[in-house]
């Protein structure tokens, strides 16, 4: 079989994309609203500790056994890019609110297209 194997449920897949793509935009008209209203700082800490707890909490449930694996088969490759992504992930999450205090959630959405 060389081609990719055919969708078994398309309906629920669209219907899980446009449901993700929906939370993901009241998340980020949530964050706007919480940068302009709040303090920057404030922000980033809840963000930071409730993040960490739920991440953790998450990490814990469903990755037991990919976390098990990754320090009984250690390469430094998979380590480097794991530090990698946290650290892109940690320059948008402090730029994110520097941007949303100055525009939109809007700007921040097409900006992220283009």
């Amino acid at each position: 079989h060389s081609g990719p194997e055919p969708a078994r449920a398309p309906i629920l897949g669209d219907f899980l994309v446009i449901l993700g793509a929906s939370l993901y935009g009241f998340s980020n008209i949530g964050q706007e609203f919480m940068v302009k209203e709040r303090d920057r700082v404030e922000f980033l800490a809840f963000l930071g500790i409730f993040g960490a707890l739920i991440s953790g909490v998450q990490m814990g449930i469903l990755e037991s056994g990919e976390i098990r694996q990754f320090f009984t088969d250690f390469s430094w490759q998979a380590l480097a890019y794991l530090l990698g992504f946290n650290a892109c992930l940690f320059g948008m999450y402090v730029v994110v609110p520097i941007l949303l205090t100055n525009s939109t959630a809007t700007f921040m959405n097409l900006s992220l297209l283009t």
